[in-house]
């Protein structure tokens, strides 16, 4: 199978404390061969916040070609490493699903993890991303209740392996980051273009004590979880052998379109009281935004 030449860069990198490896094991229906699924979670502390990961591996016992793959030996005794500093790498996945309840098709990112491997203590907390493709959707900002800008959103696009179809990765911007802002912007909806950014994936705590009419007060925590993938930098507009064409674009998002009605009609046919109207795109997904540029239109 010969990879396609457009541009795909995807990867990220997390080191951290493993405090916890959820280790299930199975074999394949059709010939027996044993497989490992694991889902790590890491904690870190980057810029004075506490952070919490979740990672998922998944590896076959055997290879292609016919060797035990050293993945499946490091997932299997994972466990060995459970409060120890750990390096992780891997790329990001669009986890595409379609939501009865919401009656949407949903995208979230999620971090497939592939290398892992023990560190000292004192290795340096790391929680970083890279990103290649086209601009789908250009800076479009998120407004909390009070109708306050608390982030910016932009979607990338990006093709698989042979050039047969795409992901597309909702990325983020802190408004309070300017010139990020500001370099985005300036991006023309279809351009190939790399971004770089943190996982900010942040925990906190909030106790919140409440007095009653007579006795001791009642205090609950409750713990408030962010999943933020910020943007921190971006190259100039990719052009030449690795650049999504206009046409390629079109194909590409046809095919996302056809898949995501697969999806969703697979969702409908498992459930035995369907919903009265369907979603068929990502686009029909609602989050209160609004380009920040009028001039720039959105792919998808």
């Amino acid at each position: 199978m010969e990879e396609n030449k457009l541009f795909r860069s995807n990867s990220f990198h997390i080191v951290g404390k493993l405090t916890n490896a959820d280790v299930k094991t199975g074999r394949r229906a059709t010939d027996g061969e044993e497989w490992v699924s694991v889902t790590l979670t890491i904690s870190n502390e980057v810029n004075g916040k506490s952070n919490e990961y979740e990672v998922n591996c998944f590896s076959y016992q055997m290879t292609k070609e016919g060797k035990e793959s050293s993945f499946f030996k490091t997932y299997s005794t994972v466990n060995e490493l459970v409060g120890k500093t750990i390096d992780v790498s891997g790329d990001l996945a669009e986890n595409r699903y379609y939501s009865t309840a919401l009656n949407q098709l949903l995208n979230p990112v999620r971090l497939n993890g592939k290398f892992i491997r023990g560190v000292v203590d004192t290795t340096p907390a790391v929680a970083e991303f890279t990103l290649g493709g086209f601009l789908a959707k250009p800076l479009t900002e998120q407004v909390n209740k009070n109708e306050e800008v608390y982030r910016y959103t932009v979607v990338l696009g990006q093709s698989n392996y042979k050039g047969d179809s795409m992901s597309l990765f909702t990325l983020h911007v802190n408004p309070s980051d300017v010139d990020v802002v500001r370099g985005v912007e300036s991006y023309e909806v279809g351009s190939t273009i790399e971004l770089r950014g943190r996982l900010d994936f942040s925990v906190e705590q909030n106790t919140v004590t409440k007095e009653q009419a007579f006795g001791k007060p009642v205090t609950r925590v409750y713990t408030n979880r962010q999943k933020n993938f910020y943007i921190e930098s971006g190259s100039d507009p990719i052009i030449g052998e690795e650049e999504y064409a206009p046409d390629v674009i079109q194909t590409l998002l046809a095919a996302y379109n056809a898949a995501g009605t697969e999806i969703m009609n697979a969702a409908k046919n498992n459930t035995t009281s369907a919903p009265k109207t369907v979603a068929t795109t990502n686009s029909t997904l609602k989050d209160n935004s609004t380009p920040i540029r009028q001039r720039q239109t959105s792919l998808i």
